[in-house]
């Protein structure tokens, strides 16, 4: 199953779209499909965290910003 990363963790809602190649129309990958609920505790963990990334130096990569690039 594929998942989205919400609020620092990896949640799946079961629900996909497909990613058709345009060359021959083939399914490449599949996606998370975010419905409602998703994109608001995405949205609210986002205000959370901002508060916090708005004062982070972007110049200074952090343990944070390396644990997210490994996801």
């Amino acid at each position: 199953m594929v998942g989205m990363l919400i609020d620092g963790k990896i949640t799946e809602n079961g629900v996909t779209l497909d990613v058709i190649n345009p060359c021959d129309e083939t399914v490449a990958a599949k996606v998370p499909d975010a419905q409602t609920g998703d994109v608001e505790r995405a949205v609210a963990a986002a205000k959370r965290a901002f508060p916090v990334w708005r004062d982070t130096d972007p110049a200074c990569p952090s343990s944070d910003n390396l644990r997210l690039m490994a996801v």
